[in-house]
């Protein structure tokens, strides 16, 4: 929408051009129709059009940044994967499936690492996140604040806000790269979904949850249907 001060500039320049062609009178007219002064005809719509655009570019930006919203049944229609293994922690619980490994981390307290029984190699898992209470009020800011959560060499390819889940939940897709100073240029994929307490405060912090799992173990439906299994405490 547009501000008050450019409603007030508007109705500004409407009052300027309306003054002007009352104080010309007929004589004005006539100079106009001479071309003396018919190169102010064009300055008074450029001007209008002008004020207009600022205005409307202020619409366009706010919306630039606005996620699209997809209900979490449709995210995860094609998943065929089973939850049969429901893991619990003093913070939330959250349903894997049975060939997972599970692992509790103490540093950040609640956080867990999976991985597949078949393979020692870390996998994902869940981290639980702080954040100063005054991020994430307003789009921009949260548009800062997924970055701000995500590892060192993090790329977000694609960003949607998930609804018809119990908090407020976006989901990410993020290419990863290893530091420049070890000459590896391989790139993993990984889905991360973030869930936002907006409730639970520790002092003047609020926490979040990031589901992340590498796409060699989940797919991007796979990983919906994991995080709608998710309840906090």
């Amino acid at each position: 929408m547009c501000n008050l001060i450019t409603y007030f500039n508007i109705i500004k320049c409407i009052y300027l051009c309306l003054l002007f062609a009352s104080t010309c009178g007929a004589k004005g007219m006539m100079m106009i129709n001479q071309k003396k002064y018919s190169s102010l005809l064009w300055l008074i719509p450029s001007l209008i059009a002008l004020l207009l655009t600022g205005c409307t570019n202020s619409s366009v930006k706010s919306s630039q940044i606005k996620y699209p919203i997809i209900n979490y049944s449709n995210l995860a229609s094609s998943s065929t994967i089973k939850l049969s293994q429901k893991v619990k922690t003093k913070f939330f619980s959250i349903s894997i499936p049975a060939s997972w490994n599970v692992n509790e981390i103490s540093n950040p307290s609640g956080s867990l690492y999976f991985n597949k029984k078949s393979d020692t190699d870390f996998s994902g898992g869940i981290y639980c996140q702080e954040y100063d209470v005054n991020k994430g009020e307003s789009m921009p800011e949260t548009d800062a604040l997924l970055h701000w959560m995500l590892p060192n060499h993090s790329v977000i390819k694609n960003t949607t806000q998930i609804s018809g889940l119990s908090t407020d939940t976006y989901l990410l897709q993020v290419e990863q790269s290893q530091p420049a100073a070890t000459g590896d240029l391989r790139t993993t994929n990984w889905t991360y979904i973030i869930f936002f307490d907006r409730n639970k405060t520790t002092n003047t912090k609020f926490v979040a949850f990031e589901l992340f799992l590498n796409t060699n173990i989940a797919s991007e439906a796979d990983a919906v249907k994991i995080a709608s299994s998710f309840k906090l405490s």
